[in-house]
């Protein structure tokens, strides 16, 4: 009698026993051929998946969205210079935008087709009236317009307005409206763009400031911050908080002004973390490891630039935490440069800022 740890009754294959039951569905990778990730943007937005970008409230998400719609309906290249591929039409899930006064303006200055652009308004109901869509109830609907439209892009601004009467905090409530949502984005090949806002917890790592339950999170294949660089205001910076698919891409800067939004050219050293951090007040003991630090630096990089992986790695063993190293490096102005891939030199800026 062979044991339940016999190889070669396990080679034999299983029994009946070992059957699943009638219900169950299966795929034997062996049957499955293995494909590429499809980009919409590489490395940042894939086809067929979930994207969140997150953000605080006014931090520049929609005018994000935007540049992406403008760029998607014209087929132009993105602003790190990847190719965006053939022009497409783009979907729009909104409420709290205006379409006449904000979508269609914003729109018109980033350079886009409004002939690629529908706004799905509502859904039309059968005693001729109409309701606000549902993620819950109206997934139908939301594919029907997209194949009547060939949307290549589908736009949820905010992805927490359509959950109908599902707690955003609940795990298992919001994981059963998403799964079918990114079976939805996958098999119609679009890409499937979600903004959030973020709480206030500033203490807290930003990917897990993103508001409502972490389900959101964890369905996404790809998640994007956007936020103003608190060294430089005015500055809006796009960093990757999660990429299940590829290499985290580089940080991207960008202005919003009354030609709308505009790409600095290059990128943008740091993480989100580091970058979006925010500035409170400092107490007396922040200020006074901050001032250390900023002696550090003065020390550290008057004799010309030094690589920033050897700047970061003597201040931890001097005992200065990343994040005040970073704000000192902010009020010093001190200049971050890099040429082509290789790493990046810190140097001081000439003349120094006045303390």
């Amino acid at each position: 009698m062979s044991s339940p740890f016999d190889l070669g009754a396990a080679a034999a294959g299983p029994t009946a026993e070992d059957r699943p039951r009638p219900g169950a569905v299966l795929v034997r990778l062996a049957d499955v051929q293995a494909e590429p990730v499809e980009w919409l943007w590489t490395n940042r937005i894939a086809v067929g998946k979930l994207t969140l970008i997150v953000g605080d409230v006014g931090a520049g998400k929609t005018y994000l969205t935007t540049d992406v719609t403008a760029r998607v309906t014209r087929g132009s290249a993105w602003p790190d210079g990847a190719a965006s591929g053939a022009a497409g039409h783009v979907l729009i899930l909104t409420s709290e935008d205006g379409i006449a006064d904000t979508i269609r303006p914003r729109l018109d200055r980033q350079g886009g087709d409004p002939a690629s652009v529908d706004v799905f308004r509502a859904v039309a109901l059968d005693d001729g009236g109409e309701s606000a869509f549902n993620l819950e109830r109206d997934l139908p609907a939301l594919e029907g317009a997209i194949i009547a439209t060939r949307a290549r892009v589908v736009i949820a601004d905010p992805l927490s307005a359509y959950l109908g009467k599902k707690d955003s905090y609940k795990d298992a409530e919001i994981r059963g409206l998403l799964t079918p949502l990114a079976d939805l984005a996958e098999r119609r090949r679009v890409a499937l763009l979600g903004l959030l806002h973020l709480t206030k917890a500033q203490q807290r790592r930003i990917l897990h400031r993103v508001q409502a339950s972490i389900a959101f999170v964890a369905q996404a294949r790809t998640v994007l911050a956007v936020g103003e660089d608190p060294a430089r205001p005015g500055r809006r910076l796009v960093a990757p908080l999660k990429n299940n698919l590829g290499p985290f891409p580089p940080v991207l800067a960008f202005r919003i002004g009354d030609e709308g939004l505009r790409w600095e050219p290059g990128a943008v050293e740091g993480t989100a973390d580091i970058l979006l951090a925010g500035d409170d007040a400092p107490t007396r003991t922040d200020q006074r490891e901050r001032d250390d630090a900023k002696t550090f630096l003065r020390d550290l990089l008057h004799t010309g630039a030094m690589a920033s992986r050897e700047v970061e790695a003597d201040a931890k063993a001097n005992g200065i935490a990343q994040r005040t190293l970073w704000r000192a490096k902010a009020e010093l102005g001190i200049k971050a440069e890099r040429h082509g891939r290789g790493p990046w030199y810190w140097m001081l800026p000439h003349p120094e800022p006045a303390p």
